[in-house]
């Protein structure tokens, strides 16, 4: 089995909220806004962005991230 870990680094854009499945498994929902600013090479300007992220936590992530915020 393959696991793959991916961090984003950004600010919360809602608070977090943590449900349980009817087997107990808990799954916290949150979103992340990550802004990003740059110069481009031809112009010298400044530009900027931003990205949102939907993020789904399981089991012990779920409820640390929970507790966390």
């Amino acid at each position: 089995m393959t696991i793959t870990t991916t961090t984003i680094v950004g600010n919360l854009t809602r608070d977090p909220e943590i449900r349980y499945t009817r087997d107990g498994q808990a799954t916290t929902s949150l979103s992340v806004a990550v802004h990003r600013r740059w110069q481009d090479c031809t112009t010298k300007e400044w530009e900027e962005s931003a990205s949102f992220f939907d993020v789904v936590c399981w089991r012990d992530l779920a409820e640390n991230v929970a507790l966390s915020a």
